[in-house]
C-alpha cells in the first residue's frame, strides 16, 4: 500500500512538471510579427519583445503601436490585453510633402526642420513620424486651404520671430508647457494642436548597474545629466521635486553625445532623455549594447503644431488641423503612420 502511495505521488509530481515544462515552454515560443498576442501574467514588454525581434531593446515599439490599449506607463501592462506586434521594414510610399488642398484660394505655411528623427528630418521618408501625420491629416478633410510645408534648419528662430510676427502660419513640432501662469516662455503666447505624438521620457543607464526606477525617491542623490537648453520641467513633475528642493545634481554640457560620454565614463549616474533622442545618439556613439532604456518612464510628453494667438485664424486653422488628426486616428491610418517610422527608426539605431 505505501509503495502504491508512493507510486501515485511520484505520478502526479510528474504530471505536474511535464505540465509546467510544456507551459513555460510554450510561454517562451517566439511571437510572429503582425500577429496579435495576448499578454499573460509575468509578462513585460522587454520580453514580448525578446520573443518577437529576439532583443529586450525594441520594447517601445510595441507600447507606441499600442497606445490605446496599454496606457501610459509601459512598465505596468495588464494580463489579458491585446496587442498588435509590429514588424520591422514596413514598406512605405512617398507623399507629395507639398500637398495642397484645391478646394481652398488662401495657401496656409507650416514651418518645420530637419535634424529631428524620426519626427521631422527632409531626409526620411515623408519627413518623419510628424510631418507625415500631419500632411495625411489635411489631406483627409476638405475644410483646410492649399498649404506648403517649408524647412528652415533654425529651431531657435522659429517661434520668435518666425512665427510670432506671421511670417509662417503653423509650427511643428513642439512640446506644450505644462504652466503658463505668470510665465514668460514665448510658448505660452501660442495654441498647441491636439498632441500629435507622445514620446517617453526615461531614463538611460550603464547595463551593468543594477538600478531600477522604481519610485522617485530612488533618485535622490543620483547625478542626472541632460544637455544644457533642454526643459526641465518634468523633473519637478507631480511633486517629486528633484531639482526644486536639490534632490539630484543636474549636470548639462552641451550635447547629448557628451551626456552618454559622461555615462560611460562614471561621471553621471544617469541619462535623462526622449527615449528616440538617446538612442540615436547610442547607435552614433557605437556603445547601444552598453547602455539600456528604462521603462517606467519619467514622462510623457506629447508633440504638437503651434499657432500664434495673435494670428488672425488660429482658432479656425488649429480646429481644422485637430478634426483632420482626429479622423485620422479614428481610421487607424495614424498607428500605421506611426508604426512604419518607427520600425524603420529602430532598425537604424540598434
Amino acid at each position: 500500500m505505501q509503495i502504491y502511495q508512493a507510486l501515485k505521488v511520484y505520478l502526479v509530481t510528474l504530471a505536474m512538471l511535464l505540465a509546467l515544462a510544456i507551459t513555460s515552454t510554450s510561454h517562451a515560443q517566439s511571437i510572429e510579427c503582425g500577429s496579435t498576442y495576448t499578454i499573460r501574467e509575468g509578462d513585460t514588454l522587454g520580453r514580448i519583445s525578446s520573443r518577437a525581434y529576439g532583443t529586450s531593446q525594441r520594447w517601445s515599439l510595441i507600447f507606441y503601436s499600442n497606445r490605446s490599449a496599454l496606457g501610459d506607463n509601459p512598465s505596468l501592462i495588464q494580463s489579458g490585453t491585446a496587442i498588435s506586434i509590429p514588424c520591422l521594414n514596413l514598406a512605405e510610399e512617398d507623399v507629395n510633402l507639398q500637398a495642397s488642398n484645391s478646394s481652398g484660394n488662401v495657401e496656409v505655411s507650416f514651418l518645420t526642420a530637419s535634424d529631428y528623427r524620426p519626427f521631422t528630418d527632409r531626409s526620411l521618408p515623408n519627413g518623419g513620424i510628424i510631418t507625415h501625420s500631419i500632411n495625411a491629416a489635411l489631406q483627409t478633410t476638405d475644410q483646410f486651404p492649399s498649404y506648403r510645408i517649408v524647412w528652415i534648419n533654425d529651431w531657435n528662430a522659429h517661434l520668435d520671430p518666425l512665427l510670432k510676427e506671421r511670417q509662417y502660419d503653423i509650427g511643428f513640432p513642439w512640446l506644450k508647457p505644462t504652466d503658463c501662469t505668470n510665465a514668460s516662455s514665448v510658448r505660452c503666447e501660442f495654441l498647441f494642436s491636439d498632441p500629435i505624438f507622445e514620446m517617453l521620457i526615461v531614463f538611460f543607464k550603464l547595463n551593468n548597474d543594477n538600478f531600477s526606477f522604481s519610485s522617485n525617491t530612488v533618485v535622490h542623490g543620483k547625478r542626472v545629466c541632460r544637455p544644457s537648453g533642454y526643459y526641465t520641467f518634468d523633473l519637478d513633475h507631480k511633486g517629486r521635486n528633484w531639482l526644486r528642493n536639490q534632490l539630484i545634481t543636474l549636470v548639462q554640457p552641451e550635447s547629448v553625445k557628451e551626456c552618454f560620454q559622461m555615462l560611460s565614463e562614471g561621471q553621471v549616474d544617469l541619462v535623462a532623455l526622449n527615449e528616440f533622442t538617446g538612442r540615436a545618439a547610442l547607435s552614433e556613439l557605437g556603445i547601444a549594447s552598453d547602455v539600456s532604456a528604462l521603462p517606467n518612464p519619467i514622462a510623457l510628453q506629447g508633440l504638437h503644431a503651434v499657432v500664434h494667438r495673435a494670428h488672425p485664424r488660429a482658432t479656425v486653422l488649429m480646429h481644422i488641423l485637430n478634426e483632420g488628426l482626429r479622423q485620422l486616428d479614428e481610421e487607424g491610418m495614424l498607428d500605421d503612420i506611426i508604426a512604419t517610422h518607427l520600425a524603420r527608426f529602430y532598425e537604424e539605431n540598434s
